[in-house]
């Protein structure tokens, strides 16, 4: 799925707090990213309930079941085994495209979802107050 969030962090930030506690803020700020990312994928995808409007198929739940997560300390990925993904998130040409991986990604950075996140982590690791 084509959507990317992408943190930043100034090098001189390292400089002024401990670069370990800050390390561990980051890879704790990807986890819970990726797991808010990957619940909200299951949310918004097509399925019961969720269904093209005017369509007489049943969704069965496959496409929100077949999300999950690999996470490592540097990085995030919100994955999808089924093969058909690709259709739903881009469309056919009988199938409007339903880009719900992007939406997230959008409303992630919209609420600055990683910036709240990296504060709080920060001040649990008594970085900032």
């Amino acid at each position: 799925m084509a959507a990317n969030i992408e943190i930043q962090i100034n090098p001189s930030f390292y400089k002024k707090l401990a670069h370990s506690a800050v390390k561990e803020a980051e890879s704790q700020v990807i986890k819970d990213t990726t797991l808010e990312a990957e619940s909200r994928c299951k949310k918004q995808s097509p399925g019961p309930g969720n269904q093209l409007p005017n369509t007489d198929y049943k969704a069965s739940g496959n496409l929100r079941r077949g999300h999950s997560s690999e996470i490592s300390a540097e990085e995030g990925l919100v994955k999808n085994n089924m093969n058909y993904w690709v259709y739903v998130v881009h469309g056919t040409s009988k199938m409007p495209a339903r880009n719900y991986p992007q939406k997230v990604a959008n409303e992630l950075s919209s609420e600055h979802y990683m910036s709240n996140a990296m504060k709080k982590a920060l001040k649990q690791k008594g970085v900032i107050e």
